[in-house]
């Protein structure tokens, strides 16, 4: 497991972290107040973790774990504690709906199973991870219970249906290890989770401030210095028939079939002139799974981010996380249905870059919160 295994230093300071946060919870709601029990958005358990640990952040829509630190990957539960076990929401499959929507409920057990899986294997082949655990905080009247606990494949072969499908169209079956319940209408998978022996438990007592307007008013921000955050931009993947990702397909010289570029939209360098290096200068590009790709801008206008050799990148993108086959186009329908839109960049140092796949509309978000619009010439 995941906490046990941490400096305590480490541990300590997310403890205090998730201590202060839940302080605040009356910033929420007087229920918090009243009931004492602790607020902690998953966002901000997410950000809290990330800070307090020598992880990398991999919150994602369509996969399993919210953090990576090493061969493990990490997954973050936030819930109320009610009892000694609860069913908690594990994942959604909304955009699958239509593949089991007709099906009986044993069928419909085995394909959400195996989506499951295969969230799960996608994970471990992109960001080379070995094994899996969920890191759990429960909240209770003036406490955290804090806490790991194991997050494993569903057995597909040892799978038995305890309850069919009723008039609320849920599920409840079990594999011999754990009890799960898919509801249709919400197109959610449940796991039962259960707290660990007492001695594998973190207690953390919890205050929580009946007026936390008038702490923060009070409170002496002057002289604190905000660090700055590493700055990102994303590139979308829209390619041509033969140029961008489909580099491989165009005419004139014999190209390796894992050819590619990804193209730099004119505005990128307009309204970021300063983010990659010249045109020729040779960077890093730190992948998922953290292998460094020696990459450089090219072409007139430094249209093209490219990989040396330029296959590499092509190797990644759409074999490993598009897994478009050898010798397919890709479109645009392509990418809708895989739910990639855009890789993110984010800068680390002048010469060092990590990069990552984002969900489908994040570019059209990033345009957005940057107020961009119509502005933009591609």
């Amino acid at each position: 497991m995941f906490l046990h295994r941490q400096p305590k230093e480490h541990r300590s300071r997310y403890f205090d972290l998730l201590r202060r946060v839940a302080t605040l919870s009356g910033l929420c709601t007087d229920s918090n107040v009243d009931s004492q029990i602790p607020y902690l958005y998953y966002r901000t358990h997410e950000i809290v973790f990330s800070k307090s640990f020598s992880v990398k952040s991999r919150t994602r829509e369509d996969i399993s774990i919210d953090a990576q630190q090493e061969s493990l990957g990490i997954g973050l539960k936030t819930f109320n504690h009610k009892g000694k076990t609860q069913m908690e929401k594990i994942a959604e499959f909304n955009k699958d709906f239509t593949s089991y929507k007709k099906e009986t409920s044993p069928e419909k057990t085995r394909i959400i199973s195996e989506l499951y899986n295969k969230r799960l294997n996608d994970a471990m082949n992109l960001y080379s991870l070995e094994r899996f655990s969920f890191s759990c905080v429960a909240k209770a009247p003036r406490q955290m219970l804090v806490f790991d606990t194991d997050m494993d494949f569903i057995d597909i072969k040892r799978l038995r249906l305890t309850a069919a499908a009723d008039k609320t169209k849920n599920i409840s079956f079990n594999d011999g290890r754990h009890e799960y319940t898919f509801s249709e209408s919400k197109s959610t998978l449940k796991r039962r989770f259960s707290l660990p022996k007492a001695e594998k438990v973190f207690i953390l007592g919890v205050d929580i401030l009946r007026d936390p307007l008038v702490f923060l008013e009070e409170a002496d921000f002057k002289g604190l210095v905000t660090k700055k955050e590493s700055s990102f931009l994303l590139l979308p993947l829209s390619s041509h028939e033969k140029s961008g990702l489909n580099q491989w397909n165009a005419k004139g010289r014999k190209r390796d079939i894992n050819e590619v570029y990804v193209p730099i939209p004119k505005w990128i360098h307009q309204y970021y002139p300063a983010f990659f290096p010249a045109r020729d200068v040779e960077f890093v590009l730190n992948l998922p799974n953290g292998k460094p790709l020696p990459a450089k801008i090219c072409q007139d206008g430094g249209k093209a981010l490219m990989s040396n050799p330029n296959k590499a990148l092509g190797n990644w993108l759409l074999r490993e996380v598009l897994t478009i086959p050898e010798g397919h186009v890709l479109t645009d329908k392509d990418l809708e249905d895989k739910g990639i839109d855009s890789i993110k960049i984010t800068k680390t140092s002048s010469q060092s870059f990590d990069v990552d796949y984002m969900p489908y509309g994040s570019y059209e978000k990033f345009l957005s919160s940057r107020a961009l619009g119509s502005k933009i010439a591609s």
